[in-house]
């Protein structure tokens, strides 16, 4: 799993909120991840989409989501030799908004809230909803549910319990744990000539889409906070949008 960036290289400053350049902890002159701080939070939100250049600038390009239907846009910026901020830009389909770069006093602000666990930083995996992989029958009727974040729920609908389990080894659609009870359990991909096992026990593939909603079998799982873009409903600044002050979060004794 990748590493959470922990310092801002620099910050661009648009009317819905800021776009946060992380340093790359591997290489500290490159940009690592980037990251949209909604005006008036402490949660920012990994832009992920395809780098490529764009009206021959630098871009991030972010499609539109299906399952949110949050709608695609891109983020054009470029800078001169020199280093200064020559463009700045939220492009979606239907318009333009342009952005300024934040003051560096600022950006070392939020650098000490990301130090101080203010501000959080939230990957796509952190907010993206945990749908099933395999549901399967035990040999006492009970069912188990495998998740996509590889946790395990064993009960009845309505009624389940995370088991204490610990992935152990992973190969192709294979899934291998080791309970807290001392079974060993493993969990084959559904077309797979290998049972699925619980200790000496054989499991029952059920017929249940790969990718299904957890809560359709009863599992309800706690809400997840939502990832939102610069265009979600949430924080979306209409067009034309003056700037105000800045949105970014004041280190604790900074007036």
């Amino acid at each position: 799993m990748a590493k959470t960036p922990t310092e801002v290289k620099f910050a661009l400053e648009f009317p819905q909120g800021l776009v946060l350049f992380m340093k790359d902890d591997f290489k500290p002159e490159e940009v690592g991840g980037v990251y949209f701080m909604p005006k008036k939070s402490n949660d920012a939100f990994m832009i992920y989409g395809e780098r490529k250049e764009l009206f021959g600038k630098n871009a991030i390009t972010v499609s539109h989501n299906r399952q949110t239907g949050e709608k695609g846009y891109s983020l054009v910026y470029e800078f001169s030799e020199s280093g200064a901020l020559t463009d700045a830009r939220l492009v979606s389909d239907k318009e333009t908004l342009k952005g300024q770069m934040l003051d560096v006093f600022v950006t070392r602000d939020l650098n000490v809230s990301i130090a101080q666990d203010h501000l959080k930083l939230h990957s796509v995996r952190d907010t993206a909803p945990v749908l099933v992989s395999n549901v399967l029958r035990m040999e006492n009727g009970q069912t188990l549910i495998q998740l996509g974040n590889d946790e395990l729920y064993v009960g009845t609908q309505g009624n389940y319990t995370k088991l204490d389990a610990k992935p152990t080894m992973r190969g192709g659609s294979s899934l291998y744990y080791k309970a807290a009870c001392g079974e060993n359990i493993a969990i084959h991909g559904r077309d797979s000539y290998d049972a699925s096992m619980f200790g000496d026990k054989e499991l029952t593939h059920l017929n249940v889409k790969y990718g299904e909603d957890p809560a359709k079998l009863g599992l309800i799982l706690p809400q997840k906070i939502k990832h939102l873009t610069p265009f979600s409903p949430e924080v979306y600044t209409s067009p034309g949008a003056a700037f105000k002050a800045s949105s970014a979060p004041k280190a604790p004794g900074r007036p």
